[in-house]
C-alpha cells in the first residue's frame, strides 16, 4: 500500500467494518502490538491479524479504484 496520510486514512476508515476500524485505529494511531490490541478487543491474536489483512486490502482496493 502507498504511503498516505493520516487524514486519508482516517477517511478511509469509514469503508471498513467496525471491528476492522479497531484494529488500525489501535495499530497506526496508537501504536499498539497485535498482542495488546488483542487483549484491548478481548480477541485472539490471529483475529486481530486477519482483521488487519482484510482492512488493507479493502484501503488499497479503495486507494487503486481512486487512482
Amino acid at each position: 500500500m502507498r504511503q498516505i496520510e493520516n487524514d486519508q486514512l482516517l477517511a478511509l476508515l469509514a469503508y471498513l467494518s467496525l471491528e476492522q476500524r479497531a484494529v488500525i485505529e489501535l495499530v497506526f494511531f496508537h501504536q499498539l502490538k497485535y498482542e495488546e490490541v488483542a487483549h484491548v478487543l478481548d480477541c485472539p491474536v490471529g483475529t486481530v491479524k486477519s482483521r488487519m489483512a482484510h482492512a488493507r486490502r479493502q484501503l488499497k482496493a479503495h486507494i487503486n479504484r481512486k487512482q
